[in-house]
C-alpha cells in the first residue's frame, strides 16, 4: 500500500514574559477566616488537657478562568479547548471560553469587560490589535486578575504578563519559503486572508512577502480577503483565480486555508493549481493527505490551550 505524508510545518511554540512580570508571589491570596473556640464549660481539673486551641484556618477557593477569543467559531480551537480542561483537571480550577462567533475585535473587547466585572482569577486572551485591548488588559490587572496572551500578541507594549503562542513574522517567512519549495522554476501566486487588520495576520503576510522578496516567485496584486463563511471564502478565491487565470498557486494566512482546498477540489485543478496555509484544521489537513493542498503552518493550539492555565494556576 502506497503511504501518503501530509505534510505539515509546526513551528515550535514559544513562551515570551514581560521581564517586569515574576511568576512567584503573584497569586491573590485567599483571606484567612479565623475560628473562636465555642465557649464552653470544663471541670477545672481536666481543664488544660480538653480545650482545643483556637487555630487559624485559611479558607480554599476554587479558582475561576476566563478565554477570550476573537474568533470562536473556527475549529482552530477544539485543540485548544481540550488543552485547557487537561490543564483545569490538573489543577482543580475551572476555566470559561467566550468569544464572538466571527472575527470581531470590538465584540471580544465587551465580552471581556464583562467578564472581568465577575469574579474570576484570570484572564487568557488574544490580542490582535494594537490598542483596543490596552484598556481592558490594564483593567483586569488592576483588579488583581492574572492576564496571559494566547495565540495572537499585541506587538506593542502591552500590560499583559506573558504571552503564549509562536513569532508570527517568523510562521510567515516559513510559509514564503515552503512556496518557494514548490515553485521551484518560479511563478506567480495571490495571497489571502480572512480578517484584514488582525495583527498576527498581518505579520504573517509581512513575513511571507519578505520570504519571497528577491525570488522568482511573484506575489499578484494586494491580498485577498473574505471572511469565516467558506461559501463566501470560495466565490473570492473563484473571482480572484478568473481575474488572474495564469496563477500558479494560491496562499492563505489563517485558519480557514481550506476554503483554498474547496475552490481547487471542487473545480478539480488538483494539479494545476497549487495551495496550502496555515493551521491543523481538519478541513486543511484532509486537503493535503488528498493532494489537493500542499502544506500547512501549525502552531500547537493545544499547548496555547494548556499552559495559560498552568500559569495561571501557578502564579
Amino acid at each position: 500500500m502506497k503511504k501518503i505524508l501530509i505534510y505539515v510545518v509546526v513551528l515550535v511554540i514559544s513562551i515570551s514574559m514581560v521581564a517586569a512580570f515574576s511568576l512567584t508571589g503573584c497569586k491573590k491570596e485567599a483571606a484567612p477566616a479565623t475560628t473562636e473556640a465555642a465557649e464552653t464549660t470544663v471541670a477545672p481539673e481536666v481543664a488544660e488537657t480538653t480545650a482545643a486551641p483556637t487555630e487559624e484556618v485559611v479558607a480554599e477557593k476554587a479558582y475561576k478562568f476566563v478565554f477570550t477569543t476573537h474568533d470562536a467559531g473556527t475549529p482552530f480551537w477544539v485543540p485548544t479547548v481540550a488543552g485547557y480542561k487537561h490543564a483545569a483537571e490538573i489543577f482543580g480550577v475551572t476555566v470559561e471560553f467566550i468569544g464572538p462567533k466571527t472575527f470581531d475585535i470590538a465584540a471580544q473587547v465587551d465580552m471581556t469587560e464583562t467578564a472581568i466585572e465577575g469574579d474570576i482569577d484570570g484572564l487568557a486572551i488574544t490580542l490582535p490589535d494594537e490598542a483596543a485591548y490596552d484598556g481592558v488588559v490594564q483593567k483586569a490587572i488592576d483588579k488583581g486578575i492574572i492576564v496571559v496572551g494566547y495565540n495572537t500578541d499585541d506587538p506593542t507594549p502591552n500590560a499583559r504578563m506573558v504571552f503564549v503562542g509562536q513569532d508570527q513574522i517568523k510562521a510567515g517567512m516559513r510559509m514564503g519559503e515552503e512556496i518557494k519549495k514548490y515553485l521551484p522554476d518560479g511563478g506567480e501566486v495571490i495571497l489571502s486572508t480572512c480578517c484584514p487588520g488582525h495583527s498576527a495576520i498581518e505579520q504573517r503576510l509581512a513575513g511571507a512577502r519578505t520570504a519571497l522578496e528577491g525570488s522568482n516567485v511573484t506575489v499578484i496584486g494586494d491580498n485577498l480577503n473574505y471572511g469565516a463563511d467558506m461559501t463566501e471564502a470560495v466565490g473570492k478565491i473563484e473571482a480572484a483565480h478568473l481575474a488572474n487565470p495564469d496563477v500558479d498557486g494560491i496562499y492563505s494566512v489563517d485558519a480557514y486555508t481550506e476554503a483554498i482546498g474547496m475552490y481547487i477540489s471542487i473545480n478539480n485543478l488538483k494539479g494545476k493549481l497549487l495551495g496550502g496555509g496555515f493551521d491543523l484544521v481538519e478541513g486543511t489537513l484532509n486537503f493535503i493527505k488528498d493532494g489537493v493542498l500542499q502544506f500547512t503552518i501549525g502552531q500547537d493550539p493545544y499547548s496555547q490551550g494548556f499552559y495559560p492555565v498552568v500559569i495561571m494556576a501557578l502564579c
